[in-house]
């Protein structure tokens, strides 16, 4: 289930650039509390098709809307540089 927030964000970040929100829908966003995450990080399944995003939950309440779809910019591009096949 996707959070009202991430939709929230969603808005923003469809206006950076629309090459990110296209990859974007791709993913999966999840909201998770794991202290192994700190901030953000993006998953890739062994492929590297397979994509999700992931958001520590205490990081996620200290950012604003601008910064939440900053950082959602910034995890996109990991996908972009095809950092799932490494």
């Amino acid at each position: 289930m996707i959070s009202d927030d991430i939709l929230d964000v969603t808005e923003e970040f469809i206006r950076f650039n629309p090459l990110f929100y296209t990859a974007w829908m791709l993913g999966t966003p999840s909201i998770v509390n794991d202290p192994q995450i700190p901030t953000a990080a993006v998953s890739f399944n062994e492929e590297g098709t397979a994509v999700n995003y992931l958001f520590n939950e205490n990081f996620w309440k200290t950012l604003n809307l601008y910064e939440r779809a900053f950082i959602f910019a910034h995890e996109t591009l990991h996908v972009f540089l095809n950092h799932g096949i490494r």
